[in-house]
């Protein structure tokens, strides 16, 4: 009853294509291997090369489910549906295949890593228009504010959970998915675009069959981007801490701005303020944490102004910025949406109006 398909890719593996052909399968299946294809050598480029001569995806099962070298797949979905799955239990032989991460006792390293790759790739096939939809700055913005909203409704638990001991499965998939993506995203905007990329290579190639813990990744991210990262991990693996951040007000001084910033949250984060002016620039000051041991500078493909530091500890901080205040138009707490505030209504000032 199946039609197998298969394609030599560009990285050298063979791809295998097993389906049933009918009117909901025939022309999505038809296009999957080239976009298979292309997915694969990016998935190489970014997060290590795959290691096997064959994969194999199989119409079957009653959703997605990754096995080594091959996955099950229901097969009578839409192109970028389609995809997306293939793509997300392919990225399963990275995070819990080859790097054996313990699936039971931190999911979030397989299922969260996983999520987090299958955005990223997913956003390179639009932009190269291998697939329907459009190229986006940050895929991983709905994950952002999605989990936000999750930790206000009082059903979080933390991502040192074992498996099997949640209690309830809305809090398992929430963390293990859409937290263990996060851990990636916020990590990634505290030491800055070029120590990230070049750190998820080195964890690939350092911890391979060797079934790294929660101390092994955030050691590689430490390595590279020479940066205290342990209090991130503390708070963000070990307890459901909240974050929020408000801009409280704006004065000047002067010629200079003054800027008066709050922690009503319990976890602490760098920050990236945005000061927009009236002639529609917009300036990136960076407030790393004291405990952090420096900044993302160097790292980081944005420019920017790297302030003062800002102890854990103080619930309150000022920033002094060299721009007269009748020129600010707005003074914005993260808005590349890249850190999970849970109140993100105090992360603009003037405030905006409620509807």
């Amino acid at each position: 009853d199946y039609k197998h398909t298969k394609l030599m890719s560009d990285a050298g593996v063979e791809l295998h294509f097993f389906y049933q052909e009918g009117e909901k399968t025939k022309e999505n299946w038809e296009m999957l291997p080239q976009i298979m294809n292309k997915a694969l050598s990016q998935i190489n480029k970014m997060y290590g090369e795959y290691p096997y001569p064959v994969y194999y995806f199989i119409q079957g099962g009653d959703g997605g489910m990754e096995y080594p070298m091959g996955t099950l797949i229901t097969g009578e979905r839409s192109l970028r549906s389609l995809v997306g799955v293939s793509i997300h239990e392919w990225m399963h032989s990275w995070y819990h295949m080859i790097l054996g991460t313990n699936e039971s006792l931190h999911p979030w390293m397989d299922e969260g890593f996983t999520s987090y790759a299958t955005a990223e790739i997913g956003n390179y096939l639009r932009l190269i228009k291998a697939m329907p939809g459009d190229f986006s700055l940050n895929p991983h913005a709905g994950s952002v504010v999605g989990y936000a909203n999750f930790m206000k409704s009082g059903q979080e638990e933390a991502l040192s959970t074992h498996s099997d001991h949640y209690n309830t499965n809305r809090a398992y998939g929430a963390g293990s998915y859409t937290k263990g993506q996060l851990f990636l995203k916020q990590i990634r905007s505290i030491i800055g675009n070029k120590a990230f990329d070049r750190a998820m290579l080195r964890y690939f190639d350092t911890w391979k069959f060797k079934h790294p813990n929660p101390n092994d990744i955030i050691r590689i991210m430490e390595k590279e981007s020479d940066l205290e990262l342990d209090w991130f991990k503390e708070h963000w693996v070990y307890t459901t801490n909240q974050i929020d951040y408000a801009v409280d007000t704006m004065y000047a001084v002067g010629s200079q701005t003054v800027v008066e910033l709050s922690k009503p949250g319990r976890m602490p984060m760098p920050l990236d303020v945005t000061v927009t002016t009236t002639d529609g620039k917009k300036m990136v000051y960076n407030i790393p944490l004291r405990i952090m041991r420096g900044d993302k500078s160097s790292n980081s493909s944005v420019s920017m102004t790297v302030l003062e530091d800002w102890p854990w500890v103080e619930n309150s901080y000022t920033m002094k910025i060299d721009v007269p205040a009748s020129t600010i138009t707005s003074v914005t707490i993260d808005e590349q949406i890249s850190v999970v505030d849970v109140d993100r209504s105090n992360n603009v000032f003037p405030r905006e109006p409620e509807e």
